[in-house]
C-alpha cells in the first residue's frame, strides 16, 4: 500500500503520532504573478516502485522565511489509492526540494 499507509493510520487510530519527510519529485504551475502550485507529484515507495498523484487540491499556501532554510508549505488534500488525505507539500527553497510530510505533528 502507498508508503505504509497501514502503520500511518494504525498511528493515528493509536494516539501516537510521528512527522516524516519523503522526497518527491513535483510538477508546478506558476500563476501570471509568479506564485508556484504543486498540480502532481511522484515519489518511491520502500519497494522500490514509482507512483504519481494527479489530484491534488490545495488549501492554503505559506511562505516560510527562515534564515537557514526557506521553504514554500502547501497544505493540501491528495488521493492516493482511493483513499483521501490531508497532508502538507514543502518546497525548501535553497536546495530546491520538494517533500511531502507523512503523519501528523
Amino acid at each position: 500500500m502507498a508508503w505504509g499507509m497501514e502503520n500511518s493510520m494504525q498511528q493515528l487510530n493509536s494516539g501516537v503520532s510521528r512527522k516524516r519527510e519523503m522526497e518527491i519529485a513535483c510538477e508546478c504551475w506558476f500563476t501570471s504573478k509568479g506564485k508556484m502550485y504543486p498540480i502532481m507529484f511522484k515519489y518511491q515507495d520502500e519497494q522500490g516502485e514509482i507512483h504519481t498523484i494527479k489530484d491534488i487540491q490545495v488549501h492554503s499556501r505559506e511562505e516560510k522565511n527562515l534564515i537557514v532554510s526557506p521553504y514554500t508549505e502547501f497544505g493540501v488534500t491528495i488521493n492516493c489509492q482511493g483513499i483521501y488525505m490531508d497532508t502538507k507539500l514543502i518546497f525548501y527553497k535553497k536546495e530546491c526540494r520538494w517533500v511531502m510530510v507523512i503523519g501528523q505533528e
